[in-house]
């Protein structure tokens, strides 16, 4: 099960500097939406044997909650 702070610690990880020199906030918020898409899809779509959706909270909101996003510098 993928928790809150799971989804933190990566978005962290993955906006530390890479290998090219460049910060890698893009990548950090891309994937995390990814992630987050992938959670409301499961979320909506799939049910357990008692027919409760087998995800009933995305942990990706709490970027959200905690204004954990890195700002588009490119707008």
């Amino acid at each position: 099960m993928i928790d809150t702070e799971m989804v933190q610690t990566r978005h962290r990880e993955l906006s530390k500097l890479n290998h090219m020199g460049t910060m890698g906030h893009d990548q950090a918020n891309a994937a995390m939406h990814v992630l987050s898409r992938l959670l409301n899809y499961a979320a909506d779509t799939l049910t357990g044997v008692d027919g409760q959706p087998i995800i009933t909270t995305n942990p990706v909101r709490k970027l959200n909650q905690n204004k954990l996003w890195h700002k588009d510098k490119s707008a």
